[in-house]
């Protein structure tokens, strides 16, 4: 008795695991306004450019859920995803089931400009951003001239 009763829950225990669906495919058809990605200063400042593609897991309400790097540099990736967590997005979903889409940010260094720019184009399932902005320059401060540094000894 003992058999079959084993068999049985390994045969349910199999039909259940591939009947779970994976997430779907959805578009994202608009953002709010305040959701933006700003060029991480250390980057500007280390001159890294680049494009970063993330797969971003949201529910149909537009709440962004998961957030995976697929590529980019290192130091962008991780201030997109901070970043992309954050936001609502509006979407073409119905249902209660998660979806998914893919983000692809171009960060890129121009000569400088008046204003960082932000440019958003929606395709279906795909989200395409532009950030550019001018290479953050830091400066060493000037030296002190002229001062003698004075030493104390204790004998």
């Amino acid at each position: 008795m003992k058999k079959p009763a084993i068999s049985m829950l390994l045969s349910v225990s199999v039909f259940v695991l591939s009947c779970h669906a994976k997430t779907r495919w959805c578009s994202i058809v608009g953002k709010s306004e305040s959701d933006t990605l700003l060029y991480p200063a250390i980057a500007r400042a280390a001159r890294v450019s680049g494009v970063v593609i993330d797969r971003v897991t949201f529910a149909p309400a537009g709440k962004i859920a998961d957030v995976e790097t697929i590529s980019g540099p290192k130091m962008l990736t991780q201030s997109a995803n901070d970043q992309l967590k954050k936001w609502t997005v509006k979407t073409d979903s119905s249902g209660e089931d998660l979806c998914q889409s893919l983000v692809i940010a171009n960060f890129s260094l121009d000569p400088p400009a008046p204003e960082p720019e932000f440019g958003v184009s929606f395709t279906p399932s795909i989200l395409r951003i532009s950030i550019s902005a001018e290479p953050l320059v830091i400066s060493d401060p000037a030296p002190i001239l002229g001062k003698k540094k004075r030493r104390f000894f204790l004998f």
